[in-house]
């Protein structure tokens, strides 16, 4: 059984609240959803890969022109879910990587593609409170390890619209590293 995770963002709250119990009532799911800035709504569903795209297709579908972003992740890496919800343990820093998305799913996504592209460590996956409903993803290891992930995301998320930029700082200053 594979663990993934579909991201389903909007921008109707009201109507996300529908959203949100129709891929309850689809699949075998578990829910967590939050209103984010600027005045968007945030659908996590979780569970088995069939489960996970049977829900966000339904939710999908419902929602059709209220939806800025969605994405389904089969496997997703245990790193990019501490990540998410802030029990990331990143023991020692290297270089730092700072990816910025418009959508949080694109955030997921490039976290997710950085940790199976390069041997990086996530430190955090913020999504859109306090930055305008974008994503920011920062990664750390080392600096040729940090490049190549980065250099993968640019690929493909630019690819798709969704990159506002990402960056490697090669060797952080202790006082930049107690703002991350």
């Amino acid at each position: 059984m594979q663990h993934a995770v579909g991201v389903i963002e909007m921008k109707n709250i009201a109507k996300a609240y529908l959203v949100a119990d129709t891929c309850l009532k689809s699949a075998v799911v578990t829910l967590h959803a939050k209103t984010m800035c600027p005045g968007k709504f945030l659908i996590i569903v979780s569970g088995e890969i069939s489960s996970v795209k049977s829900a966000v297709e339904a939710g999908c579908e419902l929602a059709r022109h209220d939806i800025t972003d969605y994405i389904v992740l089969g496997n997703i890496d245990q790193n990019v879910l501490r990540g998410m919800v802030g029990t990331a343990n990143v023991e020692e820093y290297g270089a730092i990587g700072v990816i910025e998305t418009f959508t949080v799913p694109a955030a997921i996504k490039a976290a997710d593609m950085a940790v199976k592209t390069a041997q990086v460590d996530v430190i955090d996956v913020r999504t859109a409170q306090g930055l305008g409903g974008k994503g920011i993803v920062y990664i750390t290891g080392s600096v040729g390890a940090v490049q190549m992930a980065i250099d993968a995301v640019r690929k493909d998320i630019a690819a798709e619209g969704s990159l506002v930029d990402a960056v490697v700082i090669p060797s952080p200053d202790k006082q930049l590293l107690a703002i991350i």
